[in-house]
């Protein structure tokens, strides 16, 4: 979190106040980690980084850097528009006070535009990483001791001395690319195929969502307490529950509690998906119908309309409208959650991808085409959602 939120005050301020250079490459790094999944970001770093720098990453640095990445693009554009936000007479007066830019923001500026909490610590203590390989023993033999990249170990394996390890060569300048291995052998077409699981999978879940979250809405509007508190509950139990914990305990736990009901891979990662959905796209469309004036309920009851006949003529269909954004940006949300899946065996982009990269032992090539493909696919979905943003603006 301190990392996400120091690189969004950076970004933020880089998008602000650089060149066009500089605001082209944070704008880069904003859709590259806003449109990629955060699993194949951590799978990239963990797996493929360390191979491009010739270097280990722990596991909690390399989660630790994954989502700092992660959160910071997200955390960029809010302390933008927390600055933007701002009357710009603020500006002038500050610097009319003789105030330097970096006491500008840091005094006025940026205290209005988010107010930053602290994290609660976290644990620095490293584990030692089983991914590290057990160094060789050369077969050479120096007084009776084995050469150990650089520890002379004795025959009941105690270390007798410790030397300087030997030099690495930096692969970052010098690490043999292969990147044919994508297409050769049917590979890039044995990975592309992943994108017909991960579509269905979207276009399932969320149309079912979506059906299932107008009736959570009518619900959490209900005038009978009992009805409104079910809704309450499921809304918040499906929206705070990981989707990644979810997925496992359907998938294992259910055919635990119920024996002999299995559920296929697919059928779980789809009815948790379409839960998940409905709960945050019902609390969308409610807040769609609280905007809407009262007196539309007023003028429809005295008309003789029921409650059921007033939420679904009426107040639904203004809110759907409305809340068009939101349907849009939960809609690429999902598309890169789907990315989950492959814990459970799915065949998707993801599963694909770890298949090819242990089947070919290039997985810096192959996460990096992933991390791509990911990218060219979902960039043009979020950008429409920002012209989804522009056109149903609501003034009132």
């Amino acid at each position: 979190m301190v990392g996400g939120i120091t690189l969004g005050l950076v970004g933020a301020l880089g998008r602000l106040g650089g060149g066009w250079i500089g605001n082209a490459i944070i704008k880069f790094y904003i859709d590259l980690f806003r449109s990629v999944p955060l699993a194949i970001q951590l799978i990239w770093i963990y797996f493929a980084l360390p191979i491009f720098l010739n270097t280990s990453i722990p596991r909690f640095w390399a989660a630790g850097i994954a989502f700092a990445l992660y959160e910071g693009s997200f955390f960029t554009e809010i302390f933008r528009a927390g600055i933007l936000s701002l009357p710009k007479g603020q500006r002038y007066a500050a610097a009319a006070l003789g105030m330097r830019p970096s006491q500008m923001y840091g005094r006025i500026i940026l205290p209005q535009a988010g107010r930053l909490r602290h994290p609660g610590g976290r644990s620095h203590v490293q584990q030692p990483d089983p991914r590290d390989p057990v160094p060789p023993v050369h077969a050479r033999l120096d007084g009776g001791a084995h050469h150990l990249h650089g520890d002379y170990v004795s025959a009941d394996g105690r270390v007798q001395l410790r030397l300087q390890p030997p030099p690495q060569v930096n692969l970052l300048a010098s690490y043999p690319w292969h990147w044919q291995i994508i297409w050769e052998d049917h590979h890039l077409q044995y990975l592309l195929g992943g994108i017909k699981m991960t579509v269905l999978l979207t276009v399932s879940t969320f149309a079912s969502g979506l059906v299932l979250a107008f009736f959570i809405a009518a619900s959490r509007l209900s005038r009978f307490r009992a009805v409104r508190w079910t809704a309450y509950l499921y809304v918040e139990f499906f929206r705070t529950m990981p989707l990644l914990l979810g997925l496992l305990w359907v998938y294992y736990g259910l055919p635990t509690l119920f024996p002999g009901w299995t559920l296929s891979p697919f059928l779980s990662a789809y009815l948790l998906f379409s839960l998940n959905i409905a709960a945050i796209l019902s609390e969308a469309l409610r807040a769609g119908v609280l905007s809407l004036g009262k007196g539309q309920r007023w003028a429809a009851a005295s008309l003789g309309m029921r409650p059921w006949q007033i939420s679904y003529r009426i107040l639904m269909p203004q809110a759907l409208r409305r809340v068009v954004p939101v349907l849009g940006s939960t809609w690429v949300a999902l598309f890169k959650d789907t990315s989950l899946v492959f814990v459970i065996g799915i065949s998707e982009i993801t599963y694909r991808s770890n298949a090819l990269s242990i089947e070919t032992y290039r997985p810096l090539e192959i996460f990096t085409a992933t991390l791509l493909l990911y990218f060219l696919i979902t960039w043009p979905q979020a950008r429409g959602v920002d012209r989804l943003y522009d056109r149903y603006r609501t003034y009132e």
